[in-house]
């Protein structure tokens, strides 16, 4: 019994509840990758559901939302049913962005167009609505353990100087002289220590890689990403250093008011299953879908299994379609034995060292390329 939940990891205490209530992977990196456009049948891992509602805006036929996790699922619906039902201030309040007491309210208000489950799972989560669940997902709580920290040694004025920062070069001078060093240093070692980072991965996450150094990778990516990727917009950065999106221009494009429109005329098309991404290939006629964004979930599954969904994407997006992954701990390549696959790696690095995310320690990009 205990085996099969170390299996499935929808069954194991991580996944509970919300894991996570914002996306960490960014959508200028996916787009960049699959070139969504109105042609598109997409599926996508549904996660906290921002960028299954970001690639909404392209306007694709459809968009087939997928997770293990049925709260994350959860946690979707409810941003579909509120966008159908509320206006765009109502929707940034009921989600956590803006501030308000009406929450609960909101809630009841689009309660009854919720599926049973959902509504069951939010009756008994009230409280994490009440509270804001965009800021409060389980990762999100370890972020923003990440970014009060830093403050508290660094300060508040400092943290928010550094991100209203334009000039690139300026960034770079600022981040040396009043944030880097033996504090910044330390907070990596301390912070992303395995132990500490369990509070916001499951122990699955770390089965595929024996290098225990994460702090050293995740310092090295941030760094990376100091001196090369403007923090000015970067909703990640805002997200980070002060627990929020600072002001509006720091939103994912999904919740600014001038996309809310789109977002009310294309919610439709939005169809949710709970499952594995194994199983919904296996139940998927072939030729059916022309781009999948996996999101970092072949980071749960192994070798094994990775390469077997591998065979199953190839039978089910269409000649020409193409796919994208992040890997957050290990390097998980295409594989070269898959002759149907088309990997495009150098597109793929370069689009990852302009991630605004700065989490990933790989990216992957196929194409799909039948005989006959």
């Amino acid at each position: 019994m205990n085996q099969d939940k170390d299996k499935f990891p929808s069954n194991r205490p991580f996944f509970k509840k919300i894991a996570y209530s914002t996306c960490w992977e960014d959508f200028e990196t996916i787009n960049g990758a699959l070139k969504i456009n109105k042609n598109d049948k997409l599926i996508s891992i549904s996660s906290a559901g921002c960028n299954v509602l970001n690639a909404l805006l392209l306007e694709p036929k459809k968009i087939l939302a997928v997770d293990f996790n049925p709260h994350q699922n959860y946690l979707l619906e409810l941003k579909i049913k509120a966008i159908k039902n509320l206006d765009h201030k109502q929707f940034l309040e009921l989600i956590g962005i803006r501030e308000s007491n009406e929450r609960e309210k909101l809630y009841k208000k689009i309660r009854k167009k919720l599926t049973r489950d959902a509504q069951n799972f939010w009756d008994d989560n009230i409280k994490l609505i009440k509270k804001g669940i965009t800021y409060n997902g389980k990762q999100e709580k370890y972020i923003k353990l990440i970014g009060r920290t830093i403050r508290s040694f660094k300060g508040n004025e400092i943290c928010e100087d550094f991100l209203k920062i334009k000039d690139q070069s300026e960034q770079k001078k600022y981040f040396k002289k009043h944030i880097k060093g033996f504090i910044w240093n330390s907070f990596f070692k301390m912070l992303y220590s395995k132990p500490v980072m369990l509070i916001a991965k499951d122990k699955l996450v770390f089965n595929q890689t024996k290098d225990n150094s994460y702090h050293k990778k995740f310092k090295k990516r941030t760094e990376n990403a100091i001196e090369n990727i403007p923090v000015y917009k970067n909703p990640f950065a805002s997200f980070a250093l002060r627990g929020k999106y600072l002001e509006e221009r720091y939103f994912p494009e999904y919740l600014k008011e001038k996309n809310y429109a789109k977002l009310k005329k294309n919610v439709d098309k939005i169809e949710i299953k709970n499952s594995t991404v194994a199983s919904l290939l296996k139940a998927l006629p072939k030729n059916s879908y022309s781009k999948f964004n996996l999101s970092n979930s072949l980071d749960w599954i192994t070798q094994e299994e990775f390469e077997k969904t591998m065979m199953e994407i190839t039978r089910v997006l269409k000649n020409n379609g193409r796919f994208c992954y992040f890997n957050t701990l290990i390097e998980r390549n295409i594989p070269k034995n898959v002759k149907s696959i088309k990997s495009n790696k150098e597109k793929a690095d370069k689009l990852l060292k302009k991630d605004r995310s700065f989490l990933y320690e790989n990216f992957e990009i196929g194409t799909i390329q039948k005989g006959g």
